[in-house]
């Protein structure tokens, strides 16, 4: 079953040979025999909506065939020729083994091995190239944004596995950066509706893909889209037209003219300064008759603001001339003296911590909560190795136990544990060495509570040395475990 086969056939063509421009030239005649030329509204946003055809191309794999879209658009008129627009496209296309062109529309299923389900978010920069008096608006444009995918099993509909970078299973799903470039033409029937028809490519970078090669280089590399649009205008000023203009002068009310005032000698009253007794009963330095606070004790005598109360600078309620620790962060719980509470002992006050019950000694962030900053990047354990000795030492095991705390807050973090050796030896006795070092720090790790399927140990033996090993110094740098941390 072809999609649209009734409408194509009434431009004379064959279902599964459409002459796609036959369509769009079609349709622009019907556009450019109907412009009216004149004044238009300036909206300030539009939305609109549309039904479309969307194709894949490029890369190793097997051909897409051309299948149904949908766009739904926002945009926001930024001048009378500019404008932005934020686009989604969404698509569901198949492959077809006896495809040999893209442009093919649809596929039969028993010739399906792949599903591709697609949307595509894009934020665009458009130019109209047409005065803006016309109603007819002919514009190009470009930008770039993601294209959200997964491959799916055509007849289960569900995500097809391949191979990660370090061959791991992995689902053939991805958020990748695309780069988008199109044009279009848009008929304005009145001063809120507006029909269009709307083609793009896009490039799809790879960014965000994290497949082994031969799968990212299956994958197909462009897409284009077209699609009818139906998009309704809001907001803005509308154009002030010449009868406007008149219509405003004929409407001002006539000018009244004011008789001139006869002068008039007015007596005011006299105003009188208040009196002020000028005595300060608590002595900080505002007088009684201007003191909000006037029993406010000696000791506060210079801190105290211009309505004669105690300054409280962190809101605490203690008084700064009462407070140990009157610079406080806004929000924290203190004791008796002021100074905040810090139940976890992370160095977040509690009342602004959003973990205040965080295990001792593991780093936090700002908010208090552990933090996961260090499995960003690889760990290296200097460990102080004797020759031919695979022993962790006590400083190191200190540090583990730290990595631990952090592995157990965090279940789906993997580890790599890669140990090397200096260049002391044959290369057969170095990488035998370099795996018992990496498997007993994995040992250790698994007796402080890691589960041993997350921990990977590797023997890389004396290679990629980081100091010389001409020296004593060189050698022990280059006996060394290196944590790698991965999802």
């Amino acid at each position: 079953m072809r999609y649209c086969r009734q409408f194509f056939i009434a431009f004379g063509q064959p279902a599964h040979k459409i002459d796609i421009m036959r369509v769009i030239v079609v349709i622009l005649s019907i556009l450019l025999y109907t412009i009216p030329v004149g004044a238009q509204d300036n909206p300030a946003f539009s939305l609109g909506i549309g039904p479309g055809m969307a194709a894949l191309g490029g890369g190793n794999g097997p051909t897409f065939t051309l299948g149904m879209a949908y766009r739904i658009g926002f945009s926001v008129y930024l001048s009378q020729r500019w404008r932005a627009d934020m686009v989604l496209n969404g698509y569901k296309l198949y492959d077809d083994i006896t495809a040999d062109s893209p442009f093919q529309l649809g596929s039969d299923k028993e010739d399906r091995t792949w599903g591709r389900k697609v949307y595509d978010l894009s934020f665009l920069a458009r130019y109209n190239l047409l005065p803006p008096d016309f109603a007819v608006r002919l514009y190009t444009g470009g930008g770039g944004g993601v294209s959200v995918w997964k491959l799916v099993d055509p007849g289960s509909g569900k995500t097809i596995l391949t191979s990660g970078e370090r061959n791991e299973p992995l689902n053939a799903s991805a958020t990748e950066v695309i780069l988008s470039a199109g044009l279009g033409i848009e008929y304005a029937t009145n001063n809120h509706w507006i029909f269009g028809l709307d083609v793009r490519t896009d490039y799809l970078t790879g960014a965000g893909l994290e497949f082994i090669d031969t799968f990212e280089d299956s994958l197909s590399r462009w897409s284009i889209k077209a699609a009818l649009t139906i998009s309704f205008a809001f907001g803005g000023k509308k154009k002030a037209t010449d009868w406007d203009r008149h219509e405003m002068e004929w409407n001002k009310a006539p000018t009244k003219v004011s008789p001139t005032p006869v002068a008039t000698t007015v007596t005011k009253p006299a105003i009188k300064a208040p009196k002020y007794s000028g005595k300060d009963d608590d002595g900080d330095g505002i007088p009684d008759d201007l003191d909000a606070c006037p029993n406010t004790k000696r000791e506060a005598r210079g801190r105290v603001d211009v309505y004669g109360c105690p300054v409280d600078s962190d809101f605490d309620g203690i008084p700064d001339y009462l407070d140990t620790c009157p610079h406080n962060a806004v929000g924290a719980h203190i004791d008796k003296n002021g100074c905040p509470l810090d139940s976890d002992g992370d160095g977040i006050p509690d009342g602004i911590d959003d973990c205040p019950d965080s295990e001792p000694g593991l780093p936090v962030d700002t908010y208090g909560c552990i933090d996961l900053a260090m499995l960003e990047k690889p760990v290296t354990l200097h460990i102080k190795y004797d020759p031919g000795s695979f022993e962790v030492d006590r400083k190191n095991r200190i540090r583990l136990e730290e990595i631990a705390k952090i592995l157990k807050k965090a279940p789906g973090v993997r580890v790599e544990i890669l140990g090397y050796t200096d260049n002391i030896g044959l290369p057969e006795d170095n990488r035998s060495l370099s795996q018992k070092r990496a498997n007993r720090v994995r040992d250790y790790l698994v007796s402080l509570g890691i589960e041993s399927v997350r921990l990977t140990p590797i023997g890389k033996g004396e290679t990629n040395f980081i100091a010389s090993n001409d020296t004593r110094d060189g050698r022990q740098k280059n006996r060394r475990v290196i944590l790698i941390f991965y999802k």
